[in-house]
């Protein structure tokens, strides 16, 4: 998808409504009620949406800071309002929040009568048009003779617009709306282009772009801003087998969003991966994160290199946009030995905050029993032949779950190395396959077992891939009737749509549509009596 100088992305978005003026003689009513309306709302994202976002976060970007910068920003105050509104709509009644106080005492002090499926989209549709509006503001050049008060004015709009992308993204996932997710992706891509291609004009000649940018709070929100952009980016490659959309070959988004990059063997890798001998360090938490999700996109990049998947000329768009080239090669033909030594080297480098705090042995998790603030047992009392595990520290929950998808997947997608495979027969060579089988098997449990701990409400969102490849692998009927539990439970309590996440794996697993479509009914029951 390619872009001329003056469009973008969203020229043609189509937006679900179009919002009409209510008049009514009753002005200060109408202007409380939305006051209060955007009040509740905004507490809704920083209680349960922001953590998702924030995930790879320590400053939190999304919860301290968005909220405050919606006081001014009409972008940012629609867009927050859009994806609180839409998780309430889709919870229905269900609207506890993750510190156990019900949203709903909110609502009735309000007196609020809502229909939060329209609030949603009437948002959603005011975000839409402000973004088409500053991104026609920021892509026309500032005259020289402008006062420098206008070039503080473009970084707010760029600041606004950076951080109201991941936002929208997380609307369209609870709308289970993934093309749409690929559009404000193809928009992320050109914005982060027009805020590189002015670095490149305001720095010196052949300046490498590193994270200082215009401004701390710019910087702050670039940041906050692209990892969601790479998390969202390894959620449609993976849907959609298609190569991710920013790809390798410019250095400089990795560099700007705070990855240390070196030369390793020819390769540009995160320099958290190089080997230094003498030298065993481990990762910070920040770091560990950043590494790992580059090194998913690089395997998904494989992966789909590998499938010829007709979205693969997508990678190569973000080099070739307001003239980004790189030196550096297009290095998606890494090979599958490199890709197996990245995840080996991550694991051994692991801060020690990623470890699990306990693990639940089998025949306890009968016991695995929680209470909604009216006493009541949730859904999560059944029996399962696996163990969980808890990791109290958000950003290790989430990676040790992405980091055994990521095995899986190279497991399943790469070379058969192994020799006694190639070369073995009868007995050595069954053996191999079962040594295979139970390598997959075991990262799968891993991200079972993360599931049925309880993760916090942070991450969440971030089970859900990781889960629906995990159903794959899964032998017993048993444990994927639990895995079927576990996804509807997320949707329950997360308002995010995982019915699809089962379909799919349902039709990978060879089961016939009656039987999908009978989960799905469930599903659909399961929600509207929760």
């Amino acid at each position: 998808m390619s872009h001329g100088k003056n469009a973008h992305p969203y020229d043609q978005f189509t937006t679900p409504i179009e919002t009409q003026c209510n008049s009514s003689s009753d002005f200060y009513e109408q202007n409380h009620k939305q006051d209060t309306l955007h009040a509740l709302l905004i507490r809704r994202f920083v209680e349960f949406i922001s953590p998702w976002l924030d995930i790879l976060d320590k400053d939190k970007y999304f919860g301290y800071m968005v909220p405050i910068r919606a006081r001014r920003s009409r972008l940012l105050r629609d867009s927050v309002a859009a994806a609180a509104a839409k998780q309430l709509g889709n919870l229905g009644q269900n609207l506890v929040s993750p510190n156990g106080i019900s949203s709903t005492r909110f609502t009735s002090d309000a007196g609020l009568s809502v229909d939060w499926a329209f609030e949603a989209a009437s948002f959603y549709d005011k975000a839409i048009r402000s973004m088409i509006t500053s991104l026609q503001s920021i892509a026309t050049p500032i005259p020289s003779e402008t006062p420098p008060t206008a070039g503080l004015l473009k970084e707010e709009d760029i600041g606004d617009l950076l951080a109201a992308m991941p936002i929208l993204l997380v609307y369209e996932l609870l709308d289970n709306h993934h093309l749409s997710i690929v559009q404000h992706l193809a928009g992320a891509q050109h914005l982060l282009g027009i805020v590189l291609g002015q670095q490149e004009e305001a720095g010196a000649p052949n300046e490498p772009i590193d994270h200082t940018f215009f401004d701390a709070n710019l910087e702050d929100a670039w940041k906050a801003a692209f990892w969601n952009f790479a998390t969202f980016d390894y959620f449609t490659s993976y849907t959609n087998c298609s190569k991710t959309r920013f790809g390798f070959a410019n250095t400089q988004v990795w560099r700007a969003s705070g990855l240390s990059l070196t030369q390793v063997d020819g390769c540009l890798v995160p320099a958290s991966l190089a080997r230094r001998p003498g030298l065993a360090s481990k990762m910070t938490d920040t770091v560990a994160c950043r590494t790992l999700l580059w090194v998913v996109l690089k395997i998904l990049d494989c992966i789909a290199a590998g499938d010829q998947s007709p979205d693969g000329q997508q990678s190569s768009q973000f080099s070739n946009e307001h003239n980004m080239s790189s030196s550096a090669p297009d290095e998606t033909s890494v090979d599958w030995s490199k890709l197996d030594g990245y995840l080996t080297d991550w694991y051994s480098k692991l801060p020690n905050s990623f470890e699990p705090c306990f693990r639940i042995p089998p025949e306890q998790e009968a016991y695995l029993q929680t209470a909604d603030p009216s006493g009541s047992v949730t859904s999560n009392n059944f029996r399962t032949p696996m163990q969980g595990l808890f990791i109290a520290n958000p950003m290790g929950a989430a990676s040790i779950s992405l980091y055994h998808f990521s095995r899986i997947l190279t497991l399943l997608h790469g070379p058969l190395t192994d020799q006694r495979i190639a070369s073995s027969t009868g007995p050595g060579r069954l053996q191999a396959h079962r040594q295979f089988s139970q390598q997959v098997g075991h990262h799968a449990s891993e991200i079972y077992a993360a599931a049925i701990g309880k993760p916090l409400a942070s991450v969440q969102m971030h089970l859900v891939l990781p889960l629906s490849l995990a159903g794959l692998c899964l032998d017993s009927p048993g444990q994927k009737t639990v895995l079927k539990e576990i996804l509807l439970e997320l949707q329950n309590e997360t308002g995010i749509l995982t019915t699809w996440a089962i379909e799919k794996f349902q039709k990978d697993l060879g089961q016939n549509e009656d039987s999908i479509q009978r989960t799905i009914q469930v599903a659909k029951t399961h929600t509207r009596h929760a």
